[in-house]
């Protein structure tokens, strides 16, 4: 089924974000206070290298403000409390990527989730807990080093009734980078009249891929508008940040080989011959080691692809400009990248593998509070799904933003022979 939220309603991949519930009484031992839960089982404090480079804390309110923080439910425990006063435990995990991109450098936090529910039957009685030990490996080290736990109060009902609360962890980054996050969740309940007891386990492990937002997004009309080809009249929407202004606009200082190289670019383009252009953007890379110059030739070798219809060969750039972008560690040029990347393996005729590169990169853009970004992208999606309620708000939405592409995707929804267009 296609996803058919407005862009401020963005969600991650379609399982990570979650609203608030009611209050928890938590009790949460962290790097706050270095002093793990008095428990046989309790993990041992953190190195104090460790305790250097992160803070973690415990969220847990009646209306949980999620807005500054990117939301991982991990599971739903049931604690189920029976007629005959046996009780039962089931931990419900949720789906989340195995791999994740964050906006490290804008105050969020990560925060890890667990939604519990408890139910006591007619005739039932007795105690629960609901807990999680939260790990993490940081980019510098090969060990997971403990972060805090977090646990519910021993808590006791009996006859009908019904409890469903929150239990959060939150972490704060220090730094781009990659980071595992680990969560060791537990959830019990015990029956002292009768010596009952049931307990369930499950252990969470997602990659966060911490990334810096830029100080400029290049989010202005002209940034971001098509600059050649007929892409969009084919429903091809691509961020055009990544081609910069193209080949005529790239610098490089102390390097005379990759500036001729640029030249012969800028001239070929100009002069309408795109080949040529892309012949000695191929060139030049290999005259220079500078990443972030990698990073602008191959979104520029595979946008020229792309509008010659050579899908291949644009996912090829592509590819490698995702890589490149990674090692930036710049949240833009990520996004930009698997944006890019995500299109150009839809035409490719690779849409399975396409789709989780537009997620990413729509969350990326929704992080760094970069609307335009994201609408251009649900333009993708509302083609690629051929879906009507898409069209009907990314449409206006473009038009607003005074985007040329307005005008295109206007034209493809009429193409549907919907009531819209």
């Amino acid at each position: 089924m296609p996803h058919r939220s407005p862009v401020l309603l963005i969600v991650l991949l379609a399982a990570l974000w979650v609203g608030g519930c009611a209050a928890v009484d938590v009790r949460v031992e962290s790097l706050a206070t270095l002093t793990p839960a008095p428990s046989p089982t309790a993990p041992p404090p953190p190195t104090p290298a460790v305790q250097a480079e992160f803070n973690a804390g415990l969220v847990a309110r009646e209306a949980p403000d999620d807005s500054a923080v990117r939301v991982f439910e991990l599971a739903a425990p049931h604690l189920i409390y029976q007629s005959d006063g046996s009780v039962m435990v089931e931990m419900m995990p949720e789906w989340v990527a195995e791999r994740v991109y964050f906006v490290v450098n804008t105050g969020r936090g990560v925060r890890l989730r667990l939604n519990w529910r408890a139910v006591w039957l007619a005739g039932g009685a007795g105690n629960g807990r609901v807990g999680m030990d939260v790990y993490l490996r940081t980019p510098d080290s090969p060990d997971f080093q403990w972060v805090e736990t977090a646990s519910t109060a021993d808590f006791y009902e009996e006859g009908v009734t019904f409890r469903e609360e929150l239990l959060d962890s939150t972490l704060y980054l220090p730094a781009a980078g990659e980071y595992v996050v680990r969560a060791d969740l537990k959830a019990e309940a015990w029956n002292d009249a009768i010596g009952a007891y049931a307990d369930g386990a499950h252990t969470h492990e997602t990659t966060v891929v911490a990334l810096n937002q830029p100080d400029d997004l290049v989010n202005t009309l002209e940034g971001l508008s098509p600059a050649f080809g007929e892409l969009e009249a084919q429903g091809v929407f691509l961020d055009w940040r990544g081609w910069r202004f193209g080949p005529c606009f790239v610098r490089a200082e102390g390097n005379p080989e990759f500036t001729r190289l640029l030249d012969e670019a800028c001239s070929a383009f100009e002069g309408g011959d795109w080949e040529s252009a892309a012949n000695a953007l191929q060139d030049a890379l290999n005259t220079t080691d500078d990443p972030s110059l990698h990073n602008r030739l191959r979104q520029q070798l595979g946008t020229i692809a792309a509008a010659a219809g050579r899908w291949n060969v644009a996912v090829r750039h592509f590819t490698e400009g995702e890589r490149v972008a990674l090692g930036l560690q710049d949240a833009l040029e990520v996004a930009i990248a698997q944006h890019n990347l995500g299109v150009g393996l839809i035409y490719a005729g690779f849409g399975e593998q396409a789709e989780p590169y537009l997620w990413q990169s729509l969350t990326l853009y929704d992080q760094m509070e970069d609307w335009v970004g994201a609408t251009v992208a649900w333009g993708q999606f509302a083609v690629y799904w051929q879906d009507p309620e898409t069209f009907e708000w990314v449409v206006p939405s473009l038009y607003e933003s005074g985007l040329p592409q307005a005008a295109a995707l206007d034209a493809l929804w009429g193409a549907l022979g919907t009531d819209g267009g």
